[in-house]
């Protein structure tokens, strides 16, 4: 059974997400509605418009698990980088992809 995580960061809002084969967590990290977690049976839902969180308890708590799992790891990556393996833009490099919006 694969699994596949996304984050999304915007300005004030954050969340994350995991799913497998019928289902997908949402958990709302940062934002108005920050803790908020949504559970979505895609086999039955696939528009995603009842959250079924309270329906599937081992479920819910299968899919947290796995991405706290994948958070840890991700965390680790971060730290394995070595200050000599990362590499300075120039400036035109930093300035066309800051005008397409890859940096703030």
């Amino acid at each position: 059974n694969r699994l596949l995580f996304a984050q999304i960061i915007q300005d004030g809002f954050s969340m994350e997400m995991v799913r497998d084969s019928r289902y997908k967590l949402v958990r709302h990290t940062h934002g108005p509605v920050k803790g908020r977690e949504e559970l979505y049976d895609l086999e039955k839902d696939p528009l995603e418009r009842t959250n079924v969180i309270s329906q599937a308890s081992g479920r819910v708590a299968s899919l947290r698990n796995q991405l706290q799992t994948f958070n840890q790891y991700a965390s680790l990556t971060g730290t394995r980088i070595r200050p000599e393996q990362v590499q300075k833009f120039d400036k035109d490099t930093e300035r066309a992809l800051r005008s397409l919006g890859y940096i703030k």
